[in-house]
C-alpha cells in the first residue's frame, strides 16, 4: 500500500535558532540540556559555571512523509466492539530505517541519545494538590512507569517540559497529515500541534541512565516497612527501621526470600513500560505515535470496561494520601498499599484489553480524547527484537515519536 504525501496545512517552519540558551534550575541530574541540530547550546548551571555544547548534527530538515509502504492493522476490544485503534505495519518498507535517518536530521543525534529528563506525565499540571511530602503525585510513577522523556526539555523550573512541545510541532505536522491519510481518517483540520520524544529502554540498556532495578532486599523492605516501624514505635528513626529490616533479612531462610527474589529476577528481565491510561486533555483528538528500535507489548481497552484501568490511580490509600497525607504508620500503610499496585494493572484479568506488538517501523494513529475513552498503556520493551541497521540511539530501547493533534 503505497500513499502519496498529504497536502500540508504549513507552508513554513521554523527552523532552531543557531544559538540558545539553557539554565539550571532544578537539581543536576534533572535535565541532560542538549543542542537541536546545527544549534550551538550554552549552559548555565546554578554555581555559575557555563558550558557550550555544539550539536553534532549538522543539517537540519522537518520531518517530511515518506510514502505509505506498509499494511493496515485494526485494533479492536478483544470481546469485540468499535476500532480502538490503526496501525500502519512498517510504514517506509525498511523497519524504520527511512523514517529515523529523517528523524534525525528534525531533532539531532544530540537529542536522540541524551539522557532526556526526569519530568514524565502532565498529571501534575492538572492537579497541584498533589506536589506534596510524599513526592511528585503523578500517575506514571505512582503506577510503576519507566521511561525517559527526551523531549521538550528545555522548560525552566518544575513542571516547564511536562507537556509536549507545541512551538516546534510543525516540524512534524506533515508526517502527521500523511499518515491520516495512509489510515484513511479525515484530513486534520486547522489544529496546534504538540510533539513529545519518548525512550523506553530495554532490559540490559546501555544507554545513559542505564536501567536501574530493585534489588530482594530493597522489595523486602519496601513490603515490611509498615511492620518493621510497628515493631519498633512510632517514634523510630528512619535508620534504626532499616537496620531492623535489614538484620530480619539476614535471619530468613532460603525459602522466606525466594518471593522477593523471584520479584528482583522479574523486574531485571522486564523493560520499561507505561501504564493503562486514558487521555484527560479535553482539547486533543487524534494521536500518532511513532515506533523505533524495540518493539513493544501495547495494551489497548475501553476505559469503562477496563479491568486494568480500575487498578490505576484507583488504589487503597491514595485518596486519603491525596486528601490528608497521614504521617507516622498512617503514611507508611499509604505508601506500601501504593508500592503494591504499581504492577497490580500489568496482571489484572481483562477480558475486553487487546493485546499487540509495536515493532520498528510502525506507526499508530488512535483517538486521544477523552470522550473517546480509549485506554492504552505499554506492557514491556522486548530486548533485541530492533533492526541493527538503526543508529546507536535507537539499539536497546525503543524511541517513540509522539504527535498530539489539539483544537485551537
Amino acid at each position: 500500500m503505497e500513499q502519496p504525501p498529504a497536502k500540508r496545512h504549513n507552508t513554513g517552519y521554523n527552523p532552531p535558532p543557531p544559538t540558545a540558551e539553557w539554565v539550571q534550575t532544578l537539581a543536576l541530574d534533572h535535565t541532560d540540556p542538549q543542542p537541536l541540530p546545527r544549534q550551538r547550546l550554552t549552559c548555565t548551571f546554578k554555581d555559575g559555571t557555563k558550558k557550550v555544547l555544539e550539536a553534532r548534527t549538522l543539517e537540519w530538515a522537518p520531518f517530511l512523509p515518506t510514502p505509505c509502504r506498509g499494511t493496515i492493522e485494526y485494533i479492536r476490544p478483544r470481546d469485540g466492539g468499535p476500532i480502538l485503534a490503526t496501525v500502519l505495519r512498517g510504514y517506509d518498507g525498511a523497519r524504520g530505517q527511512l523514517l529515523a535517518t529523517a528523524l534525525e536530521k528534525t531533532l539531532g543525534v544530540d537529542v536522540l541519545s541524551g539522557r532526556g529528563t526526569k519530568n514524565q506525565c502532565s498529571d501534575p499540571l492538572e492537579d497541584r494538590r498533589i506536589t506534596t511530602d510524599l513526592g511528585n503525585f503523578d500517575s506514571c510513577s505512582i503506577n510503576g512507569s519507566k521511561f525517559i522523556k527526551l523531549w521538550p526539555l528545555m522548560g525552566a523550573g518544575h513542571g516547564g517540559n511536562f507537556d509536549g512541545d507545541s512551538e516546534r510541532a510543525t516540524w512534524v505536522t506533515p508526517f502527521f497529515e500523511a499518515a491520516l491519510a495512509a489510515a484513511g481518517r479525515p484530513a486534520a483540520p486547522e489544529h496546534l500541534g504538540s510533539l513529545q520524544l519518548l525512550r523506553y529502554r530495554a532490559a540490559g540498556c546501555k544507554l545513559r541512565p542505564t536501567k536501574s532495578h530493585p534489588s530482594a532486599l530493597t522489595l523486602y523492605k519496601a513490603a515490611t516497612k509498615y511492620n518493621a516501624r510497628a515493631e519498633l514505635g512510632d517514634n523510630a528513626a528512619n535508620g534504626d527501621v532499616i537496620k531492623h529490616q535489614t538484620e530480619q533479612w539476614k535471619a530468613l531462610d532460603a525459602a522466606a526470600r525466594r518471593p522477593y527474589e523471584a520479584l528482583a529476577e522479574a523486574d531485571r528481565a522486564r523493560g520499561d513500560s507505561l501504564h493503562i491510561h486514558v487521555d484527560q486533555d479535553k482539547r486533543a483528538s487524534t494521536v500518532l505515535l511513532l515506533a523505533l528500535g524495540d518493539t513493544r507489548r501495547m495494551v489497548f481497552c475501553r476505559g469503562a470496561k477496563c479491568r486494568r484501568l480500575a487498578c490505576c490511580d484507583k488504589i487503597p490509600g491514595l485518596a486519603a494520601a491525596r486528601a490528608a497525607m497521614p504521617k507516622g504508620l498512617a503514611k507508611d500503610r499509604a505508601l506500601d498499599e501504593l508500592n503494591v499496585a504499581k504492577a497490580a494493572w500489568r496482571t489484572a484479568d481483562c477480558k475486553s484489553c487487546a493485546e499487540f506488538e509495536f515493532k520498528s517501523g510502525d506507526v499508530l494513529v488512535f483517538d486521544g480524547s477523552p470522550a473517546a475513552d480509549v485506554a492504552h498503556g505499554v506492557l514491556d520493551t522486548l530486548a533485541g527484537t530492533g533492526p541493527a541497521e538503526l543508529p546507536d540511539w535507537a539499539k536497546g530501547c525503543a524511541v517513540s515519536l509522539q504527535y498530539r493533534q489539539r483544537r485551537k
